[in-house]
């Protein structure tokens, strides 16, 4: 696992001084990019750039005044007079060098700071600080980024921390706005990163699994069964009662939805609903050698993937348990298990504090992402990785779960984001005003939440067969 990148962190939250957002962002006017090679290149800015200019550097990546006082080394020049940088974006400690301007400079994946972005003003001038901000966030940058590998001490910084106020750009592929399922508080959150705030909470007894649904709603698992919430406030729009140990739920492209059931002792159900609620003949089953579900997943066969314990089941609707792997350590809970493009699977480990990658022919781990023995373990606190996300650059975002009930929101850093080699590239230190113990996450930039999601190809993406 490459452990090699150079990190740099920073607390408080993450402006970058656009217009602002809303849940609906991204219908109409989102942006448009492609992923080469874990880094993402900006494409097409959305109209709230106002049509930002600028002049760009001559030079890329300028040494001079990166981010904490790092400069990027040089890269190709920026695009002329555009906000964006074409090639040469500082790396790790660097800052958008080149094109970025006074308002937008974007950088290649990793380029910029994560989450903080560039200087609210002339990169080249003010040194591309971080965002100050309040307390409660820290971003790690990414040193992949095609324009360099960070340089030295920078110059230009007009603040003798190289912060400002406000930022620029924010780098694609870091989380901004995310859901969170706060088991330690009961509850699910949207939370601003940006500014490190609490957009809306809504207590909800033994809420474990999350989606979205469509039509700008959350679904989420109860202990009776599961909701719909209005993602704009928060607000209950649909509730189905009845059931008893619900843990997890999947909503379908046809409207029907899965709920799986089962407690700590208890055989696992998979029960389907069809879009009135009503069970679906022969779409109710039981397996009783599998206990203590945690989340199960849709595959591309149509199967499902149950984490129990220390097993990972993959079963289907004719009872049969058609494929498993029972992953060693003491203790364990495998929490969530997604099937890749490329056959291989992808496990968070629970108390193994890591995600796997797992060949699932010869059931053997490929990589360990993560770990109690990473190189940030004394500040990291791994204590239970439970719900993930694969973002579409590859990289993983996951909650580092720390206890039950309230008051654990000062202990370790809860949610995390690793690209596909294992390399921690940005992190976020929770406030533990807003949250407790986080075991689910769902990152919504660049996410159109007017359309049904899954994660059946391991990418959560939007699904329509």
């Amino acid at each position: 696992m490459n452990q090699g990148t150079k990190m740099s962190s920073y607390d408080g939250s993450h402006g970058d001084g656009r217009c602002r957002e809303t849940l609906r962002l991204h219908r109409g006017r989102g942006r448009r990019f492609r992923i080469l090679r874990g880094c993402a290149i900006l494409l097409a800015f959305s109209s709230c750039s106002k049509n930002q200019t600028g002049t760009p550097s001559s030079t890329g990546g300028s040494p001079s005044g990166g981010s904490q006082g790092h400069g990027g080394s040089a890269g190709s020049a920026g695009s002329e007079g555009t906000s964006a940088v074409s090639q040469g974006g500082s790396s790790a400690g660097g800052n958008t060098g080149g094109g970025s301007t006074s308002q937008a400079g974007f950088s290649a994946s990793g380029g910029a700071v994560a989450m903080g972005g560039n200087g609210g003003v002339s990169s080249t001038s003010k040194g591309g600080s971080p965002a100050g901000g309040t307390t409660g966030g820290t971003a790690i940058s990414d040193a992949s980024a095609s324009g360099g590998s960070g340089g030295g001490s920078g110059t230009d910084a007009s603040t003798p921390d190289a912060r400002e106020t406000s930022a620029s750009a924010v780098g694609v592929g870091h989380p901004r706005r995310v859901v969170v399922c706060d088991e330690g508080n009961t509850r699910v959150s949207l939370l601003d990163l940006e500014k490190n705030t609490s957009i809306w909470q809504r207590p909800l007894p033994g809420m474990r699994d999350i989606q979205l649904v469509g039509n700008d709603r959350l679904g989420a698992s109860s202990s009776e069964g599961y909701v719909e919430l209005d993602l704009a406030d928060g607000t209950i729009k649909k509730e189905v009662k009845g059931y008893a140990n619900v843990q997890s739920l999947r909503r379908l492209p046809n409207g029907n939805t899965i709920l799986g059931i089962g407690t700590d002792d208890s055989s696992i159900r998979l029960l389907e609903l069809d879009s009135k609620d009503v069970p679906v003949p022969g779409h109710d089953v039981t397996f009783p050698t599998v206990k203590h579900l945690r989340l199960f997943r849709r595959t591309p066969q149509g199967t499902f993937l149950l984490g129990a314990l220390s097993t990972l089941a993959e079963v289907n609707w004719n009872k049969e348990v058609v494929w498993q792997m029972t992953f060693q350590g003491d203790p364990l809970h495998i929490y969530q298990g997604l099937r890749l493009p490329d056959g291989t699977l992808a496990v968070s480990e629970g108390y193994g504090s890591s995600i796997l990658i797992v060949d699932p022919v010869a059931k053997k781990i490929l990589t360990t992402i993560g770990g109690n023995a990473q190189p940030e373990a004394a500040t990291i606190n791994p204590h239970f990785y439970a719900g993930f996300q694969i973002l579409p650059n590859g990289h993983y975002v996951v909650t580092n779960w720390q206890n039950h009930g309230a008051g654990h929101g000062s202990e370790g850093i809860q949610l995390l984001e690793y690209d596909a080699a294992g390399t921690l590239v940005w992190k976020w230190k929770q406030d533990p005003n807003l949250v407790s113990s986080l075991h689910g996450v769902i990152v919504l930039d660049g996410l159109d939440t007017t359309l049904l999601h899954d994660d059946v190809n391991g990418i959560l993406a939007p699904v329509t067969e």
